[in-house]
């Protein structure tokens, strides 16, 4: 694609062989595919293909105001484009500050993740950084999209404001409409995946431990015969076998906030101390 004179033009054919023009062209004026030939110098490629998302009369959001506009005015020389606000006003603006309606979220602008306006004015929103802003909660009171990405201007309950870009930015979770119990059980299931991932199926690992240990008791295929005593033993190794799963399943530890194997001698320590009672009983 070229311009001619600022008019958008398509390459249809090119004269190799001619003295004066280099390429014939097409562009549509008043209606009417006109077909001219021009020189090389005469024309001008499209640096930005964004533009040509663009058309006359085109409704778009204008995102500094989040806004719903239409353009007016194509300039493919600069990559700009004059748009019209509802109250007939007109300004010409750089393609960053443009969002598609057909693309809510996707701003016109390069393939880079801050240049994706994913909140708008009065957004409540939580803070992801490493500083001391880190896990506040404020409400975005501006924003303001460049070639590099959008920057928002995020007001504090103390009154501080400060800005941050998408990447440092998360929305707040709405409250559940739901019942207690649902939101009771929302939590417990969500308490669960976490624990999963630092146990993993350690029910299914333990039973199958305790079945190895358990077959010097096995008195037919559906019964096993043991001792009374063995049942304190078999509680107590279970918790510790719970937490030798929790190693295998996570040997680095990461997340893991407790220490299996701090928790491994404390049931050692109980187990030593359950062995004493009950000496001490039958003596």
């Amino acid at each position: 694609m070229s311009r001619l004179n600022g008019i958008l033009a398509e390459i249809v054919k090119v004269l190799p062989d001619s003295n004066y023009n280099d390429y014939v062209i097409q562009y549509s004026y008043e209606g009417e595919i006109v077909t001219i030939k021009v020189r090389d110098e005469e024309l001008q490629e499209i640096k930005d293909d964004r533009i040509l998302q663009l058309e006359l009369g085109q409704e778009v959001i204008y995102t500094p105001l989040d806004i719903t506009v239409k353009i007016d005015q194509i300039n493919y020389l600069y990559g700009q484009v004059a748009i019209r606000f509802p109250d007939d006003g007109v300004q010409v603006v750089g393609l960053e500050t443009l969002r598609l309606l057909d693309e809510e979220s996707v701003a016109l602008n390069k393939d880079n993740d801050l240049c994706i306006q994913k909140f708008k004015v009065g957004d409540k929103v939580k803070t992801k950084t490493d500083d001391d802003y880190n896990n506040l909660t404020g409400t975005i009171m501006n924003l303001k999209s460049y070639n590099y990405g959008t920057e928002y201007t995020v007001m504090f309950e103390d009154g501080r404001d400060t800005v941050f870009n998408n990447k440092e930015l998360e929305f707040v979770a709405e409250k559940s409409k739901s019942g207690r119990f649902t939101e009771i059980a929302l939590e417990l299931g969500q308490f669960t995946d976490e624990k999963n991932k630092q146990y993993g199926s350690s029910v299914d690992a333990t039973y199958e431990m305790i079945k190895v240990l358990m077959e010097r008791y096995t008195y037919d295929e559906e019964n096993y015969l043991m001792p009374k005593s063995l049942l304190q033993h078999i509680l107590l190794q279970v918790r510790m076998m719970d937490k030798q799963n929790r190693l295998f399943n996570n040997p680095s530890g990461k997340g893991d906030s407790e220490s299996p194997y701090k928790d491994l001698v404390g049931y050692s320590l109980i187990g030593v101390d359950m062995v004493e009672r009950n000496n001490e009983k039958t003596n």
